[in-house]
């Protein structure tokens, strides 16, 4: 199941940020290091200064991460997009009120969907990644052209601004307005609106091209970390398709909440955010009473958050290229460090299952529920799951019948039977029988 982030942090209050007590972050990450919970970077930042940064884990299959290690940030992007369309805004180029009819007539309902819809993601512009169709074709290189029409293909999920419902459509179309409105390439607008001025170095859009020998892949926890396929970013394009570090992205959270890339009204466009905390590119972060602005993103076996404190200028990110404990939990842990709250390092300790208790879970599930079949197959203690089309992954053993997989919020509950089981993930549950 393809893995996305869109939780957000509910945590308890907060205490004024000093010096963070760096043996304990240390020992989270040694932690999840050693119980091969996941691998990545963090990096905490103060007033745009960096005060605490630890990387652990792979790069690639022969080298290990460090601080200058460059993640695929998925979704983050969409942070960036908004703000150099906001940026075209303040420019008086564009308004939130232009129709996308302007740019793209044959999308069905484009005269009644607006660039703030496209924004906020109440277009109702159906999502191409949650197609089949995407599965066939997102490690190759895609055009404009190719792109475009197939989002041209859809039928509207919803009339525009009715609801929410995220949709990475629209921030690709973004993309492709962007380009259109001041004749030069997303890459070129990003060097010379957002990562020149607040002079980030590690922070790059480039699909198609080379990826730099510091770029960490994209990995899987089957009994050891393996490789992933990755997309190729010329599919996501604004909408995931940037590289950086965390320290990368504390520093944009930063300039960007602190009025050093859009002008006061636009920032304020971009905070208002709905019911579901979502506004012009940004997540709102409930923290205690207080609140933080950033964004989540998954891309492959990438996963990461980023979080800007506006009342004390304090900046998290964490970035993950290979995920077993989620992001959430992690950021979780790093917020409760620094704050001095409590907080106990987990003990993970993995349960295993005897070869003839998990030969009983063995089998094609599917579900009346949605179009979806899942294979079951146990090995070396554990049970993994592969839903159709998608690689496999493994599930911890919470006991005989109840499955996990933190990082994508999925719980496996099985009869004692085993001759089905209850799919719980983002608020849903849908039950499976075995065929």
């Amino acid at each position: 199941m393809k893995i996305t982030l869109t939780s957000l942090l509910l945590l308890l209050g907060f205490i004024a940020i000093a010096q963070p007590d760096t043996r304990k972050l240390d020992s989270l990450f040694a932690a999840l290091n050693t119980n091969n919970q996941g691998m990545g970077s963090v990096a905490v930042s103060k007033n745009g200064q960096v005060i605490y940064e630890h990387a652990y884990g792979k790069m690639n299959a022969s080298s290990p991460s460090t601080t200058a290690t460059l993640y695929r940030m998925g979704s983050i992007t969409k942070s960036f997009t908004a703000t150099l369309i906001l940026q075209q805004v303040d420019a008086d180029k564009l308004e939130l009120s232009t129709p996308l009819s302007k740019f793209f007539p044959k999308i069905k309902s484009a005269k009644k969907i607006t660039i703030k819809n496209l924004l906020n993601h109440s277009s109702g512009i159906h999502n191409l990644t949650d197609e089949k169709e995407y599965l066939t074709y997102y490690t190759q290189v895609k055009t404009r052209a190719e792109l475009s029409k197939i989002i041209q293909s859809y039928d509207p999920d919803f009339e525009p601004g009715e609801k929410y419902a995220y949709s990475n459509s629209n921030y690709v179309l973004l993309t492709f307005i962007l380009e259109d409105v001041t004749g030069k390439s997303y890459s070129a607008l990003l060097k010379e609106k957002i990562t020149g001025p607040l002079n980030m170095r590690n922070t790059y859009y480039a699909p198609g091209s080379a990826e730099p020998a510091n770029q960490a892949g994209s990995f899987m926890y089957s009994g050891d970390w393996t490789p992933m396929p990755v997309t190729d970013l010329s599919v996501p394009v604004g909408a995931g398709a940037i590289v950086s570090t965390p320290a990368d992205i504390n520093t944009f959270y930063t300039g960007l909440m602190q009025g050093k890339l859009i002008s006061k009204e636009s920032l304020e466009a971009m905070k208002s955010v709905n019911i579901q905390r979502y506004g012009l590119g940004l997540v709102q972060v409930p923290f205690g009473n207080r609140k933080a602005y950033g964004h989540t993103g998954g891309i492959d076996g990438f996963n990461s958050m980023g979080a800007y404190f506006p009342d004390d200028s304090t900046a998290v990110t964490y970035i993950s290229n290979g995920t077993r404990y989620g992001v959430n939990d992690v950021m979780i842990g790093v917020l409760s460090i620094i704050n001095n709250k409590p907080y106990k390092i987990p003990e993970f300790k993995v349960l295993l299952l005897a070869d003839d208790q998990l030969s009983g879970y063995n089998g094609v599930y599917s579900s009346t529920q949605i179009p979806l079949k899942i294979t079951v197959t146990g090995k070396k203690g554990l049970l993994y799951a592969q839903a159709t089309g998608q690689g496999e992954f493994p599930l911890d053993v919470v006991d005989e019948t109840h499955f996990t997989q933190r990082s994508a919020g999925i719980e496996m509950v099985f009869t004692n039977d085993h001759k089905q089981f209850v799919l719980k993930q983002g608020g849903g549950e849908y039950v499976f029988k075995r065929d």
